[in-house]
């Protein structure tokens, strides 16, 4: 019988770095996380403590998976943000101990005494606990010169054993997440979305939305179309170019409404996503963003609903995702955008200010 053998990967490495060559190299950006299967920054305080709590112990740590590719000095994390950000902001002093045992200290004559440690910042802890979270010595793995498929199946078979939603699941497994991820963090997203929608990927969420607003015909966007969509769709250049130019245009339309109110309910999700087609159109049309954001001014500009038209807030309620709630509020704009771009054409000295006709 011939004698077989597996071929074992070649392109790896393990190397190992304190906390405080991690941290520093962070600061140095010679370690970034932003890898776009890299997920926000999710523990809680309670969990950051224990982590601590940990480096102080000296306890067992799972390692740390990075790439580097050649020519570049850079390791571009792509598993243990969490451990590493509680490292960066404890020792920023951004959050204090709580609900952790007491540590054992080694005294000078050999014996063993606790301390409480709880409701301590790092720069509040004695010099000898300093030292020991920055001397505590982080495994990392890296791989070297990985393909982008490669860097996702080795997040996907870390974190294959926990509780990932879904949506972190599908934007793994997504062939252009770098472009959703890149398309994500558009300041109108930023404007929109608090940092714990970022962190859920809420924005990617909105991307991959308003991609399919602008492509499929009768799109339904409850989660159970989005995910598998997400994994499979392909952002061209161009397409990436008018979804930008898209969000630059609802951001900047935004900022000319005046009624606060109303400015802000053009940046609540269903509501965003839902102009995202007419914004296009207004593009195409040659339209200003002054007529823009007279009609949205106009359109939202509701007392106890968000828009005047009963048909809209109908579909922009429960069951919003749902193809036909989609459809209908698409018919309505269709409609309302093009009777106001007409009266538009029929007023062109018309202002921001000024009263408008009723056309919801």
């Amino acid at each position: 019988m011939v004698a077989k053998k597996m071929v074992k990967k070649k392109n790896k490495l393990e190397k190992n770095w304190t906390a405080r060559q991690l941290y520093d190299n962070h600061q140095f950006n010679l370690a970034t996380f932003d890898n776009a299967v890299q997920r926000g920054l999710v523990w809680e305080k309670d969990k950051k403590s224990l982590f601590i709590h940990t480096l102080l112990n000296e306890g067992f740590v799972p390692p740390l998976y990075a790439a580097k590719y050649d020519g570049n000095d850079v390791f571009d994390f792509i598993d243990g943000k969490q451990r590493a950000y509680t490292v960066f902001q404890f020792k920023n002093d951004e959050f204090a101990l709580e609900d952790v045992p007491l540590v054992e200290v080694l005294q000078e004559d050999g014996s063993v005494e606790k301390e409480d440690v709880n409701g301590k910042k790092y720069s509040e802890l004695p010099d000898y606990m300093q030292s020991a979270i920055d001397g505590f010595s982080f495994e990392i793995k890296v791989l070297l010169n990985p393909a982008e498929d490669e860097i996702a199946d080795t997040f996907y078979r870390l974190n294959n054993g926990k509780s990932l939603n879904a949506m972190t699941l599908s934007r793994v497994k997504a062939k252009d997440r770098a472009i959703i991820s890149h398309l994500g963090k558009h300041e109108l997203l930023k404007t929109a979305l608090t940092e714990k929608a970022f962190a859920n990927y809420t924005n990617e969420m909105i991307v991959v939305k308003a991609f399919m607003m602008l492509k499929e015909e009768d799109p339904g966007l409850e989660m159970k179309n989005v995910r598998p969509y997400m994994e499979t769709l392909k952002i061209t250049k161009e397409d990436r170019e008018e979804l930008i130019k898209v969000f630059d245009r609802i951001l900047a339309v935004h900022k000319l409404i005046e009624d606060k109110k109303v400015a802000k309910r053009i940046l609540t999700r269903t509501h965003l996503i839902s102009i995202v087609p007419w914004i296009r159109q207004s593009i195409l049309d040659g339209r200003t963003e002054e007529d823009v954001a007279n009609w949205l001014a106009e359109f939202f500009n509701g007392t106890r609903s968000a828009t005047k038209n009963e048909k809209y807030n109908s579909a922009a309620g429960t069951g919003s995702a749902h193809k036909d709630s989609v459809r209908k509020r698409n018919e309505v704009l269709k409609e309302n955008y093009e009777d106001y771009m007409s009266y538009c054409n029929d007023n062109p000295d018309r202002k921001i200010s000024e009263e408008v006709v009723d056309v919801a």
